[in-house]
């Protein structure tokens, strides 16, 4: 049993990151502690097909809220 999380990352966090000066926004909706990766909701509401992918935990920065 895991007694915390030592990613950093937790389930609904929000999350960010900048690439080509463009900042992109999405939500932690699942953590593999093991692999050191999260998966990630970063859909917008201008695109109607979902976009969720798994990450290496390191290229999404957590927002602080």
């Amino acid at each position: 049993m895991e007694l915390f999380n030592s990613t950093g990352f937790e389930i609904k966090d929000k999350v960010f990151v900048i690439l080509s000066d463009e900042k992109y926004f999405g939500t932690v909706i699942e953590v593999d502690s093991r692999l050191d990766r999260i998966k990630v909701d970063y859909t917008t509401k201008l695109n109607d097909k979902l976009a969720i992918d798994w990450f290496n935990k390191s290229f999404w920065t957590k927002l602080n809220n």
